[in-house]
């Protein structure tokens, strides 16, 4: 049965230089998007579209989740053919680089490009996981630059293909976004709950209530959230305000209720990301913005997630210091 295995691993290795705009139109996912740009006009060659072609991952709500894998990276475990990784860690190590004052611009920027693309790839597979949905995988034969030119240097691919076979996430950690991906070997669950079907969530926050019809129409800017994150968030607190440790309260719905904060703020160009972001009771929530102390308030939820998150200690260390500092001057 192993022999077997390694067999059908050698099969599948690409040999053909596919494009990943056919490869994810195989994959059942709408490229029509690929063929416009953000003003409305037209590209002129939707394949090299570079607000598509470069990410690592396509998919997801409605449509189908593609992933892109290298081979070299799947292996026969005891499941079968899989795949272990963590893109959320990958992602963490790349902000690293992204802070870095010392690392020139470039790098710097290139190392965000890539966080955000490793960070929907976390998204995508968390989703896949919790709804129990099969994902297709888009396998990669080529230079992978890995964890030791991370931002200074780009992955080159030579050869692609989709794999005919569905695969599965049989594994998910929240803690640190370790998952396992298995080729072909289906779960108990093969079908995406309905979302009107399902029960009310055990934690929610100010995102989660639908707003009243206003009668005064307000136009604001608001700066995208990511759901799967503050859900995350949400459950890591389990209903009690990670800064006080105050109860949240219930809501009549039976849902307990508390705010998330990103102790970054996103218009500080604060990543959304779990070890940002924190569940909080109201009362502290409007003392982090207002109050006399909110830079001690600020400064002790840095701490705080620095504790729970180590690996980003360093990072938020430094963007709480830059931040401060910041808000000192003006």
């Amino acid at each position: 049965m192993t022999e077997d295995l390694h067999e059908t691993l050698k099969s599948i290795r690409p040999v053909n230089s596919g494009g990943v705009m056919d490869l994810v139109a195989s994959a059942g996912i709408d490229v029509t998007p690929w063929q416009t740009k953000a003003d409305g006009s037209p590209v002129k060659n939707p394949r090299a579209n570079p607000h598509y072609c470069y990410e690592w991952s396509f998919g997801g709500g409605q449509q189908p989740t593609a992933l892109c894998v290298w081979h070299k990276d799947i292996t026969v475990g005891s499941v079968g053919i899989q795949c272990a990784d963590s893109l959320r860690q990958f992602a963490l190590e790349l902000d690293l680089v992204a802070i870095e004052q010392r690392n020139p611009s470039h790098v710097k920027s290139r190392a965000r490009d890539q966080a955000k693309r490793a960070r929907n790839f976390d998204s995508l597979i968390q989703r896949a996981f919790r709804n129990k949905t099969a994902v297709r995988v888009i396998l990669l034969v080529g230079e992978d630059k890995g964890t030791e030119q991370l931002g200074w240097d780009t992955s080159k691919v030579k050869y692609r293909s989709l794999d005919k076979a569905p695969w599965y996430v049989h594994a998910y950690s929240d803690s640190d976004g370790r998952f396992l991906l298995v080729r072909d070997v289906a779960l108990a669950i093969t079908v995406q709950p309905d979302p009107v079907l399902e029960p009310t969530p055990l934690y929610v926050d100010q995102f989660s209530i639908p707003k009243q019809q206003d009668r005064v129409l307000v136009e604001t800017a608001v700066l995208p959230r990511s759901q799967e994150v503050r859900k995350n968030v949400l459950r890591r607190a389990k209903g009690h305000c990670e800064y006080c440790g105050t109860p949240g309260f219930q809501m009549a719905n039976g849902a307990v209720y508390l705010e998330t904060h990103h102790v970054i703020p996103l218009a500080n160009e604060g990543p959304d990301v779990e070890w940002n972001m924190m569940a909080i009771c109201p009362n502290d929530h409007r003392r982090v913005h207002y109050a006399l102390e909110r830079a001690n308030i600020t400064k002790e939820m840095a701490e705080k997630l620095a504790s729970q998150q180590p690996k980003a200690r360093e990072l938020l260390t430094s963007m709480v210091n830059r931040l401060l500092n910041s808000q000192r001057k003006h």
